[in-house]
Formats: structure tokens, C-alpha cells, sequence
């Protein structure tokens, strides 16, 4: 005799979308070394981060004919497979076989002009990861809440980009970004995204 599931899942129509959502939020960008990041592989685009300003002096690269250079700055990273298996205690995943997980995910970024500096260059400025934004909802059980997560991450990029703009000097021209400022922006993302301190890499 078989077992019949008296609670079985409703396939209501808020219930599909919730679940799509859920998936498409927590959809990380993940990589296992940073020259991964580079754009066509171009271990040239990965800089060290300055500890002071005047060494970006250094770093700074020398554009082709008819284009400039601008970087983009990773602000922080998830272990993602200590945050998969945090998410699979939360669910009950007890499969024998669950799919791989390595590597890091990001949590946000930001754009820099060739010297470092924090610029608005036409686009928006700030990235946040909807994976690093909707975790901690996940991890709570709220999968309703990802449904937020267009205007919800943009007010957190908002407090970002307000962050790193007011990194100006006496002149109120922006200053170079160094290493200091993105500690302070990782502690803020940590916070305003309610990530679990042990899943976050600086």
C-alpha cells in the first residue's frame, strides 16, 4: 500500500512565481581565481588595490587610441559553498548527491576611472548581487521577500554610491579609492544586506 502525502505542494499560481523568482535572485556570479573576472581573460585588468592614494599612479593603465580605462572593483565576497550548505540546513537537503559548489560569489561592485577615482561614467556606478542580497531572506525562509529585489538593492547601491562619493577632497573633487575605503563599504554591504559575518571574504 502506498503512502498518500496529505499536504501535497499547491501548484497555486503565486506559489510557480515565488519559486521562479526565488531561483532567478539566487543566482550567483561565481569564480575560482579573480583573473576569471577579466575581461577576454586580460590578466592585465586586475589590479592590486592601493593602500594610498598616489599609488594608483602605479597601477593605472594606459588606454588604446580612442577609449579609456575604467575598473571594476569587487567590494567583497560569499564563500559560496559554505553558503549553499547553509541554505541546504535551512531547506532540509538531505540528497546523497548535491551539486557542486566552489568557489566565491560576489557581493558587489563598483566602478573606478584609470586613477582610481569613483566616477559615474553613464552607467550605474554600484552592483549589487542579488545572490548577497537575497540570502539572508532565504536563509530566514522569507522567499516571498526576493520578489523585492529590484528596488530593495537599489536603495542599498544608493547608500553605496553615496559612500564612495563622498570621498572628495577640500575642492570637492573625488579622491582615488584605497584599501580603507573598502573595508568600510564591506562592513556597510555586511550589514545592510544582513550577511552572516563567517560567509563574507574582504
Amino acid at each position: 500500500m502506498t503512502a498518500v502525502n496529505k499536504n501535497p505542494p499547491l501548484n497555486k499560481p503565486e506559489n510557480i512565481l515565488s519559486s521562479w523568482i526565488a531561483l532567478e535572485v539566487l543566482q550567483p556570479a561565481v569564480f575560482r581565481r579573480p583573473e576569471e573576472l577579466a575581461f577576454n581573460q586580460d590578466r592585465n585588468l586586475i589590479v592590486k588595490l592601493p593602500d594610498k592614494v598616489a599609488d594608483w599612479n602605479d597601477v593605472s593603465l594606459k588606454p588604446k587610441k580612442y577609449y579609456n580605462v575604467y575598473y571594476h572593483l569587487i567590494l567583497g565576497t560569499l564563500d559560496f559553498k559554505q553558503s549553499m550548505e547553509a541554505l541546504s540546513r535551512a531547506y532540509s537537503d538531505k540528497r546523497a548527491e548535491r551539486p557542486a559548489a566552489f568557489g566565491d560569489a560576489i557581493i558587489a561592485s563598483i566602478v573606478l576611472d584609470d586613477r582610481g577615482r569613483f566616477v559615474w561614467s553613464g552607467q550605474d556606478p554600484v552592483a549589487i548581487s542579488s545572490f548577497a542580497w537575497g540570502l539572508n531572506f532565504a536563509l530566514q525562509g522569507d522567499l516571498l521577500k526576493l520578489g523585492d529585489w529590484e528596488g530593495a538593492s537599489q536603495k542599498v547601491a544608493g547608500k553605496i554610491a553615496e559612500f564612495f562619493d563622498d570621498k572628495r577632497n577640500k575642492n570637492g573633487e573625488p579622491l582615488a579609492i584605497v584599501r580603507s575605503d573598502v573595508d568600510e563599504a564591506y562592513n556597510l554591504l555586511i550589514n545592510e544586506l544582513k550577511i552572516p559575518p563567517h560567509l563574507g571574504k574582504k
